[in-house]
């Protein structure tokens, strides 16, 4: 799943909210995680939210963009490709 964030927006400290899709929210449990691509934790400034079932952005660093993360919930494995607008 794509997911483009407006330019210039990645870099405030309030950060962004993504919302993940109804076809993915209805098998969220308490199993649910995500990664990143390869397996690793998230970084410090990403977080995924059970409760707002949602990927929380903070302050994206320099280069931080894009980044691809996995959510694995049941037997469902989602890959989201978090990019800024106009940068691949």
């Amino acid at each position: 799943m794509a997911v483009t964030v407006p330019a210039g927006s990645t870099t405030t400290s309030s950060g962004l909210i993504v919302q993940l899709p109804a076809e993915v929210v209805t098998s969220v449990d308490t199993s649910t995680n995500m990664t990143l691509s390869n397996g690793q934790q998230l970084p410090a400034w990403i977080r995924y939210s059970r409760d707002e079932k949602a990927i929380v952005l903070g302050a994206v660093p320099e280069g931080g963009l894009p980044i691809q993360l996995v959510l694995r919930t049941g037997n469902q494995r989602v890959v989201f490709q978090i990019s800024e607008e106009g940068k691949l």
